[in-house]
Formats: structure tokens, sequence, C-alpha cells
């Protein structure tokens, strides 16, 4: 009997764990859509300005969004970045790759109005994420406790 409520209590412990992982995911991609709109403004006030290099900037954004655009260093070099970042999903990956090589690409002109059309899309990504968080973040939570609490009465 004893074995069957502490495999129980570990089995709600892990659900419960599995839950919050879920939650993060959803709280992360928010997160990280709303540096990527705060970079993309202020990368548009500064074109032609240059106040802040831009390594410098993709290493602070970087830093910001816990690492997600690690490897960024390429497109200095000439190669070519690729986001491996898995807690965004492949239609966002393919974005960030394509946005961070991008940059300084284009003319001051070209650049901004590049930088604009982006930001429509990054619009995009934000809004659909904080839809998908503010929707399910608690519920993914709930859901894995409530989850793991029956298999445990069930268990007993």
């Amino acid at each position: 009997m004893i074995y069957k409520v502490v495999f129980g209590l570990s089995f709600v412990f892990v659900s419960v764990l599995i839950g919050k992982n879920l939650t993060e995911r959803k709280r992360f991609v928010k997160k990280f859509f709303e540096a990527l709109k705060a970079f993309n403004v202020d990368l548009i006030s500064d074109v032609g300005l240059y106040y802040t290099p831009l390594k410098a900037k993709l290493s602070d954004l970087n830093e910001r969004v816990d690492g997600a655009i690690d490897g960024y260093e390429k497109i200095f070099s000439g190669e070519t970045f690729f986001c491996n970042d898995r807690r965004l999903d492949i239609e966002q990956r393919k974005f960030v790759s394509d946005y961070v090589n991008s940059l300084g690409k284009f003319d001051e002109e070209g650049q901004i109005r590049y930088q604009d059309k982006t930001d429509v899309v990054i619009d995009g990504f934000l809004k659909k994420s904080e839809e998908i968080y503010s929707k399910y973040s608690a519920l993914s939570s709930r859901l894995a406790f409530c989850l793991g609490l029956t298999v445990f009465i069930i268990m007993v």
C-alpha cells in the first residue's frame, strides 16, 4: 500500500512538472516575440544612425531571450545563421533565421522598409503567442495536476 501512495504522489509531482514546463514554453514564446518586437522598433529608429553596433544589439537581444539566437555571430563572418531553439515552432524558427540573416544586408532605406515589413509579421506572431498564453497557460498546469491526481486516486 505504501508503494502505491509513494508512486502515486511521484506521478502527481511529475505531471505537475510537465504542466509547468508546457506553461513555461508558452511564456517563453510570448516573451521572445515581445523582445524581438522591441528590438525591431529600436533597430528601425537606429538604422543609419548606428548609435549602438548591430553586434551589441544582437548580443543584448540574445541575453534577453535566454540564448534563443545563439550563433548569431555567424552573420558577421558571412555565414548563415539557423535558429535551433526547440521552444519555438518550425515556422517561428524559420522566420527568426531569415530575420537575423537579413540584418545589415540592405542599404539604409531598404533596411528600414524590410524592418517595417517584418514588424507586421512579428506583430502577428506576438498576437498569436499572447492568445495562446492567455488561453492555455493556466490550463496546462491544472490539467497536468488533475491527470496526476486522477491516476493517484485510481491507484489507491
